[in-house]
């Protein structure tokens, strides 16, 4: 295997200052919204659609009749919720 050179460019959103600012932030407005506020859905509606569908058509998994899922980092559960509504199968759903 040869060497390879990556330049890197650096972002504030590679900062741990940037995030522990930004959960800050989303926090203060949760607790000011009185729980109102459930956050932002980080994926956009047509790519969790597309997603949803893929994952809950027959033919990519088969016919599971029970499946539990652990859903980590894909935002504030919206994704969740939406597969409990839309799942085939019985079992765990947790994020």
């Amino acid at each position: 295997l040869g060497s390879m050179s990556v330049d890197v460019v650096e972002s504030r959103l590679g900062t741990k200052t940037y995030w522990d600012s930004f959960y800050r932030q989303g926090r203060a407005n949760f607790e000011a919204s009185e729980g109102a506020d459930g956050g932002v859905d980080w994926f956009a509606e047509t790519i969790g659609d597309k997603l949803m569908r893929w994952l809950c058509e027959e033919e990519l998994l088969g016919r599971v009749e029970e499946l539990d899922v652990l859903d980590l980092g894909s935002g504030n559960g919206s994704f969740l919720f939406e597969l409990e509504e839309r799942r085939p199968w019985r079992g765990g759903l947790v994020g």
